[in-house]
């Protein structure tokens, strides 16, 4: 399940954090996923944008952000 989520700055998709470990990102417009990642070995328990939409902060379980 997912246990974070955060629209993309520009409003047209959001990315999910995923108890699973993996990141997520939706297309709000088709409501499709458009990408999926392993971004660690635990739950990843937060998921941020940065401002400009180019770049993602995440936090886990795994005591690692990246």
């Amino acid at each position: 399940p997912a246990l974070d989520v955060e629209f993309h700055p520009s409003g047209i998709g959001i990315g999910s954090a995923n108890a699973d470990g993996c990141v997520k990102f939706y297309d709000l417009r088709t409501s499709q996923l458009h990408q999926h990642y392993s971004a660690h070995s635990a739950p990843v328990n937060k998921i941020k944008f940065h401002p400009n939409g180019n770049f993602i902060l995440t936090a886990s379980e795994d005591t690692t952000i990246k």
